[in-house]
């Protein structure tokens, strides 16, 4: 069924899950993004601004960079080898590029060190289209320009929500790194509250997201796919990776891991937890049942002590029986 569980107790939790804690991209997006348009400065060209954005995101795993890499070879544009860029999750790259520092990232990245950006650039940034992302470049300290990505819901993930709330009363949560206008849009159209909508997050801020929830009493389910959820995965209740958008990290941190099906596999793997939970209270009651039948039932003489171990391995094979229900389960 494409799901792979590292251990039991991850399958036994899952009827105690109180709320859905998602990343964004690649998780709740298809994680195929696409290079919309590109701004550069007035010194520079888009071809220019292009060349030194690949070559800064060209080690980069994540799907920004992959984005802007297929749109500089889809236009002949030749990517140097050139300098050791250094990641910084949840913010951006630091590189260099023909001897000159160059930074890729978020607003808050480039402010960080000191670039100084246009004075009308923050009201494009809030009219920009809420599906976008913007990524931001300066060179030796100077802003060069920005690289707008689009991303879109992934195709199974408005029934993936679905589901889970016909499974259960759940809470849901976004979060991501992405500024607040995508993140916004994208719990809109999957009808998360905003109050649990947050955006332009570090790794670090994800993970005491989930701490906090703990301390509140939640039982957190953490659903995830990036560099950047790694520590809200271990951090969860139970860490749910999405492996067919493969990142080490977070199949390593995860403590279950959506294959082939992805996201869409999500509650198929709710229901076996919960029908597992109810299996083995079953078996203790059915176990519970026989063994005391045949104790009183012996204390009467009613039967002899051969009858009796016989007796009890009947009641064992019938746990056994009942277990093996579960590999014929098909969740609806």
């Amino acid at each position: 069924r494409g799901i792979l569980i590292k251990s039991g107790k991850f399958l036994e939790i899952c009827r105690q899950i109180t709320i859905f804690v998602f990343d964004k991209t690649g998780t709740l997006t298809s994680g195929e993004m696409k290079l919309t348009s590109i701004h550069p400065e007035e010194k520079y060209t888009e071809e220019e601004l292009l060349t030194i954005a690949a070559t800064v995101e060209r080690s980069s795993p994540h799907p920004i960079a992959k984005s802007i890499i297929e749109e500089a070879g889809r236009r002949g544009i030749h990517i140097s080898d050139v300098g050791t860029a250094r990641h910084i999750p949840g913010k951006g790259i630091e590189d260099t590029w023909n001897g000159m520092k160059v930074l890729a990232g978020t607003r808050e990245f480039l402010e960080e060190h000191s670039v100084s950006l246009p004075m009308n650039f923050q009201s494009s940034r809030e009219i920009a289209d809420g599906n976008e992302t913007e990524v931001l470049f300066s060179k030796n300290g100077k802003y060069i320009g920005k690289i707008c990505i689009s991303d879109v819901l992934h195709s199974d993930t408005k029934e993936t929500f679905s589901s889970l709330r016909r499974l259960g009363d759940y809470k849901f949560a976004l979060l991501t790194g992405d500024n607040r206008n995508v993140a916004k849009s994208i719990a809109e159209e999957l009808n998360i509250p905003g109050s649990m909508t947050f955006s332009g997050l570090l790794p670090e801020d994800k993970e005491a997201y989930v701490a906090r929830l703990q301390e509140n009493g939640e039982i957190v389910c953490f659903i995830g796919d990036g560099i950047n959820d790694g520590p809200a995965l271990v951090r969860a209740d139970l860490g749910v990776g999405i492996g067919s958008r493969a990142n080490t990290l977070a199949l390593e941190s995860s403590g279950v891991i959506l294959m082939g099906k992805g996201l869409s596999a999500l509650p198929s793997f709710i229901q076996l937890g919960k029908k597992t939970t109810r299996t083995i209270m079953e078996n203790i009651g059915l176990a519970l049942f026989l063994n005391m039948f045949l104790i009183i039932i012996a204390a009467y003489g009613i039967i002899n002590p051969v009858m009796g171990a016989i007796g009890h391995q009947v009641a064992t094979m019938a746990v056994l029986f009942n277990s093996m229900r579960l590999s014929r389960y098909l969740p609806e």
